[in-house]
């Protein structure tokens, strides 16, 4: 399995990266409300993305990168 970085960024949504070379392979976007930090959580072996903050809770599908 590929190791992945994960970073939530505040002006369109989460970055993703792959270790070790740090080339972005993905973003997942979302419109936000306010500029607050977010809670990021990819458990090993799932297929879902969670980002929560700010009263929000976002759940994306790591394969297709719906909410």
């Amino acid at each position: 399995e590929e190791d992945t970085l994960y970073i939530s960024n505040l002006a369109h949504g989460v970055d993703v990266y792959s270790l070790p070379c740090l080339e972005q392979t993905r973003r997942f976007n979302y419109q936000t409300k306010t500029n607050a930090v977010r809670h990021l959580v990819v458990a090993r072996g799932s297929q879902n993305l969670l980002l929560s903050g700010d009263g929000e809770t976002l759940v994306f599908d790591i394969n297709t990168g719906k909410l």
